[in-house]
């Protein structure tokens, strides 16, 4: 299980592993990521991992006051990630209708199309709804 944790505004991803999906045992070499790059801000959070041809791959956002972006790594074992070279893949300028914020992706693989689900927040209305990202280049 990939989770987000930390205190107060820095925010790092861990890992548990659980050989029953009740009993969770925290990864000793935790955090696996942690927020190095400027467009991440203070922290890095909501791991959405998919294991696809022996590897591990991540969506994850950073976490900042205002114009969230979407990062991705990858990894061999779940433990040891590698972030992408062209980070982030995916920034609120890029969404199909103006909005304040994106956050929580959720990245899938459907039919050999890669999408991330997400979350937007129009600051006019003061609505959050569910978009949709199929435009985005993982790996260079």
């Amino acid at each position: 299980m990939f989770y987000t944790g930390g205190t107060g505004h820095e925010c790092k991803i861990g890992v548990a592993t659980s050989s029953d999906g009740y009993n969770w045992e925290k990864y000793s070499g935790n955090p696996v990521m942690v927020s190095k790059e400027t467009w991440e801000g203070y922290g890095v959070a909501f791991p959405s991992v998919i294991y696809q041809d022996n590897e591990f791959l991540m969506v994850y956002q950073g976490i900042l006051d205002s114009n969230t972006a979407f990062g991705y790594a990858s990894s061999s074992d779940g433990f040891h990630w590698t972030k992408g070279a062209n980070n982030p893949v995916f920034r609120t300028e890029d969404c199909n209708q103006p909005v304040y914020k994106i956050s929580f992706p959720y990245y899938v693989k459907i039919n050999n199309e890669q999408r991330i689900y997400y979350t937007g927040f129009d600051a006019n209305n003061s609505d959050w709804f569910i978009c949709l990202a199929r435009r985005f280049q993982l790996k260079s």
